[in-house]
């Protein structure tokens, strides 16, 4: 599976040059964008009832959850294409993805079954 973060950008003419000017790469998909480094792809997604959440491509079925801490998770069958991008941003390097809990173990759980 491969994991997309999606942020909304109901304004997208102002989010993609900003995005361009940190280091990302972007490139049109869906009526949207994807903003790629080495290591992180970010989906701008233009709908104005967008949300901040986490897809994970490649899934097994598609639907779509809530984590304990009120993070969407959007399963979706589909694979998708990846530019072999060698860049980094000026937001750094990523290992993984932070999310805040205010319950650990029920997190815990919840992440176990995925």
């Amino acid at each position: 599976m491969r994991l997309i973060v999606e942020s909304p950008a109901p304004h997208l003419k102002e989010s993609l040059p900003y995005y361009k000017k940190i280091g990302f790469q972007c490139s049109e998909w869906k009526n949207a964008y994807l903003c790629q480094t080495k290591s992180l792809t970010i989906f701008l997604n233009p709908d104005p009832y967008s949300r901040p959440c986490l897809n994970l491509f490649g899934a097994q079925e598609k639907k779509t959850t809530v984590s304990p801490s009120g993070t969407w998770i959007k399963e979706r069958k589909e694979k998708i294409k990846y530019s072999n991008i060698d860049t980094k941003s000026l937001l750094g390097n990523y290992a993984g993805v932070c999310i805040e809990t205010l319950d650990i173990e029920a997190s815990f759980i919840f992440w176990q079954a995925k």
